[in-house]
C-alpha cells in the first residue's frame, strides 16, 4: 500500500502544480486566474459588483491612463480597476 500512495501524491502534486494558474486569452484580452485569490482580466471594462469593496485608480492616481484592467483578490472581495 505504501508504493501505491508516492505515485498517487505525486500525480497529485504535479495535477496541483500545473494547474496553479490559469490563464485563457481572447482577442486581445486575458484572464488570469490562480484558483480566484488572485484574478487579472485585461480590457475587462464592466460594471463592478455591488459586494465587493471596489478601488478605482483614479482615485489614487488621476493623470493615469485608462486600460481596462481590473484585478480581484479573495474571490472578488477586493476589486481593483482603472475604467
Amino acid at each position: 500500500m505504501k508504493l501505491l500512495k508516492f505515485p498517487l501524491i505525486a500525480f497529485l502534486a504535479l495535477i496541483f502544480t500545473l494547474s496553479v494558474g490559469c490563464t485563457s486569452h481572447q482577442g486581445g484580452r486575458t484572464h488570469t486566474n490562480a484558483f480566484g485569490i488572485y484574478e487579472r482580466e485585461t480590457h475587462a471594462y464592466t460594471q463592478v459588483p455591488s459586494y465587493n469593496i471596489p478601488f478605482r485608480r483614479a482615485d489614487f492616481d488621476p493623470d493615469a491612463d485608462i486600460s481596462g484592467n481590473r484585478t480581484t483578490l479573495l474571490w472578488g472581495l477586493f476589486t481593483y480597476y482603472d475604467y
